[in-house]
């Protein structure tokens, strides 16, 4: 009741939590243990493991040059916060980081770090992540 869309059907398990009231939730969504998702917005059917975490963005923490070490001389107030889209029928593995939009029917393999746009229909592994092969799955 406090996310911007959330479909009834929706699994959340423990220890899970939404950091934004802006998400949106599709239809059939699984969501593992301890997970943490940000400005997000999920399609239907899409699966996501736990522990994954899917900040607001990759932008959220900018650090400004200044003459001064501290970290916090160092924080900008002009971090942007972005809304990070996963397409319909996709999978996310186990402990991914997902910063940037991921296609539909994608699968972003365990323990990946997604920085860069992941294109429809596509499997994105590694840190950071990379597409290596095209999902086709109307194979004849």
């Amino acid at each position: 009741m406090t996310l911007k869309k959330c479909s009834w059907d929706v699994t959340i398990e423990f220890g899970s939590f939404f950091s934004c009231p802006d998400a949106e939730v599709g239809r059939f969504v699984y969501i593992g243990a301890y997970s943490i998702l940000g400005r997000v917005s999920i399609g239907d059917r899409v699966q996501i493991a736990s522990g994954v975490s899917i900040p607001s963005g990759r932008h959220q923490h900018l650090m400004q040059q200044t003459g001064d070490r501290s970290l916090a001389a160092g924080l900008s107030h002009d971090a942007s916060f972005a809304t990070v889209h996963i397409g319909h029928d996709t999978w996310i593995g186990e402990r991914a980081v997902v910063m940037a939009d991921v296609g539909t029917g994608c699968v972003v393999g365990a323990g990946a770090v997604v920085c860069e746009p992941v294109p429809n229909g596509t499997l994105a592994v590694g840190v950071p992540a990379k597409s290596i092969r095209s999902l086709n799955m109307n194979k004849d």
